[in-house]
């Protein structure tokens, strides 16, 4: 079959898969209630100029599109008839002391299935009742004042993987980020949570089971430079998404591609990046957007995956918008770049189908893959062992005329290593010698030469952790 004939095949599969996905109308929102106000004894507490209200109507401003919010301070919402019109309860109050005839409807609520978010001062809230402190798995101890700090968007302890484990859905993908806010302190009180997030050590984002339901608890967002923080604002949405209901689908990096590349089949398994509360089963896939369809066409197959077929000829870029449809109608998006590029030229680390192999990995950390040096993401990283000796290299696919190396160091960097070829992956040329680095970005001219295979081969550390870095590039072009 020629490149034209597939590529007009491609289409035509296209066609056919947007006539299957056949949402009769859009999924109604989910309608969420969103506690707010301060109870009477506020001053007494020392918060006399604290307003949530003001905040919990950013929080709605913010969860727009996601779901129908009702901001209230009226706690006779708490009754079973009121709350089955609601899916999730979020929690913006202060010092809130609800009856106990509302306290039952409340905890009833979330044993039976739904879901609760308590929010910043929400962890400080419902305090006459001993079991609130059960249900959000610990409760508030203190705060520091606002100053800046890291917020580390998975399990993490002085910025290590904790308990060796992915990222939970609500922050996969995410970077880490920095927020000026009061940082509370709570201390856990079960072990049934799942730390989502951390920060100086503390819990900030965390969630636990409660009988059929969830409950999360959220220690971010006292200052409204917070709610504004970009960071804050993946989180908080994330987590009402996943609450809810809504699949959460990673962000894909940019997939760079060789002209002449024709097809690719299993480009990106969908069902690997798209993940649902629960059982994930029942999930659907379609391309909803194309910038340039000329091209490259993108279909998803039945077992969930991206197929593309790129136009014989041409160079460009293309943006592609993937939906993600749960079985209630709930959609989750996400959006990824193709670019097609002359052969040889850019870095060709960043290639579709370059690998990277390293001769260890640091221990407990999920976050040192080796394939993160090759990413374009300067801030995710491979790191090795504590020890002098390793190695990591890159497989380039094919043979290229290598002219450049460019390593982007983390602060762990090399002292001592060399930069060496192969072109079949067991005899290597050393082409630089690098006795003294510095770290930071070294930028390494060669002379040019054929190899496939290329090389960092550390000797000497400069500090007493592993090697650290956030990108290996390589730079050349084809070969005479």
């Amino acid at each position: 079959m020629t490149g034209n004939t597939k590529y007009r095949l491609v289409a035509l599969l296209l066609a056919i898969a947007l006539l299957y996905w056949v949402p009769s109308r859009a999924a109604e929102l989910p309608r969420v209630l969103l506690l707010t106000g301060s109870g009477e004894n506020r001053q007494q507490h020392g918060y006399p100029d604290w307003q949530p209200e003001l905040f919990s109507r950013d929080i709605a401003r913010l969860l727009e599109g996601i779901a129908e919010v009702e901001v209230s301070e009226d706690l006779s919402l708490l009754n079973e008839r009121t709350l089955a019109d609601y899916e999730l309860i979020i929690n913006n109050s202060l010092f809130l002391t609800p009856s106990q005839e509302q306290l039952d409807a409340f905890f009833n609520f979330i044993a039976g299935g739904q879901s609760y978010l308590a929010l910043d001062m929400g962890l400080a809230s419902f305090l006459n009742a001993p079991r609130y402190r059960e249900l959000i798995g610990g409760h508030l101890v203190g705060g520091d004042g606002p100053h800046e700090y890291e917020v580390f968007t998975f399990d993490a302890w002085y910025g290590y993987d904790y308990n060796d484990q992915q990222q939970h859905p609500v922050a996969r993908g995410q970077p880490n980020f920095r927020i000026h806010d009061e940082l509370f302190v709570v201390q856990p009180g079960t072990d049934e949570i799942e730390v989502i997030a951390r920060a100086e050590n503390h819990p900030v984002l965390w969630w636990r089971p409660w009988q059929e339901g969830r409950a999360m608890g959220m220690a971010l967002g006292h200052k409204r430079s917070a709610i504004e923080n970009p960071g804050y604002r993946r989180l908080l949405r994330n987590s009402v998404r996943w609450l809810l209901g809504y699949p959460i689908v990673e962000q894909v990096a940019e997939g760079v591609f060789p002209r002449g590349t024709g097809e690719v089949d299993d480009y990106i398994d969908l069902n690997r990046i798209s993940h649902l509360a629960g059982d994930s089963e029942g999930l659907r896939y379609r391309i909803a957007g194309n910038s340039n369809p000329q091209l490259v066409q993108a279909v998803v197959d039945e077992a969930g995956r991206v197929d593309l077929a790129f136009a014989d000829g041409g160079n460009g870029s293309a943006s592609l918008n993937v939906e993600v449809l749960s079985p209630r109608g709930l959609v989750g998006k996400t959006a990824f770049e193709v670019s097609v590029r002359p052969p040889g030229s850019g870095n060709l680390a960043r290639y579709h189908g370059v690998s990277a192999v390293s001769s260890s990995s640091e221990v407990r950390k999920y976050t040192a893959d080796p394939g993160f040096v090759r990413d374009g993401d300067e801030g995710s990283r491979w790191s090795s062992n504590y020890e002098d000796h390793n190695w990591i290299y890159l497989d380039l696919g094919e043979s290229y005329r290598i002219d450049k190396v460019k390593l982007l160091w983390e602060g762990a960097y090399g002292r001592d290593y060399d930069i060496q070829v192969s072109g079949n992956e067991r005899e290597w040329s050393t082409v630089h010698r690098q006795p003294d680095g510095d770290g930071g970005v070294d930028e390494i001219e060669l002379d040019p030469v054929d190899a496939r295979y290329v090389r960092l081969l550390a000797r000497e550390r400069a500090t007493r952790w592993g090697y650290s870095l956030y990108e290996f590039e390589v730079y050349g072009d084809l070969p005479n």
